[in-house]
Formats: C-alpha cells, structure tokens, sequence
C-alpha cells in the first residue's frame, strides 16, 4: 500500500486541492490542503490557498487563522498580510487591518 505521506503522494494531494480549487470545488480543495498541511503544517504557501476557499466560503474567521499562521511561517510575503488587511477592513475592523498593510507598503519599499 502507498505511503500518503510519501512526497509524491504529498505532491498529488496539492494538485488534486489545486484542481479543486480551480473548479470552484471548495469543500475538497479545503481537505485535500488540510490533508497536506497534517503532513507539513509548515507549507505557508499552502495555508494561503487554504485561507482563499474558506474566504470564498465566507468563512472569513478559519481564513484569518490559515493566513496568521503563514504570516507567522514566512512574515516577508507581501500578500499574506495585505489579503489579512482585506479582511479584516471588510469585516470593520480597520485597527487589526492598518499593521498589515503598512507591512505590505514596507516590504515593497525593499523590494
């Protein structure tokens, strides 16, 4: 029997939520990217596209939760913290959304 955490069935599972994901399928991009994140909770990357389905299904409170923790994971990506800043903005919460996109304008005075 085939190891799931073996890295190609790793792989498979990341393009299987991708295809998911691209078809709008949210409920299994969601699994299969949580299925991945069970074996290597620190794919920052991955918890983004995850935080995006659940931001699709307005589930704007398990997006914020993928999106600090790849925040946490990789604090140098512009675009974690700036789509943070969107959410929190859109929910009214403007303190919690001005360090995000003040760190967004900093890393791309760096750049």
């Amino acid at each position: 029997k085939a190891n799931p955490k073996a890295p190609e069935a790793i792989e498979a599972r990341v393009s299987l939520a991708d295809i998911y994901a691209k078809e709008l399928d949210c409920d299994n991009g969601i699994k299969h990217y949580q299925d991945v994140l069970k074996s290597d909770d620190t794919r920052h990357a991955i918890l983004y596209k995850l935080a995006l389905l659940h931001e699709k299904k307005k589930e704007n409170d398990q997006a914020i939760v993928c999106l600090e923790k790849a925040v946490k994971l990789f604090p140098g990506e512009a675009k974690y913290h700036q789509h943070l800043g969107f959410i929190f903005e859109a929910a009214g919460n403007h303190e919690k959304a001005l360090p995000h996109f003040k760190t967004v304008m900093e890393l791309e005075n760096k750049a």
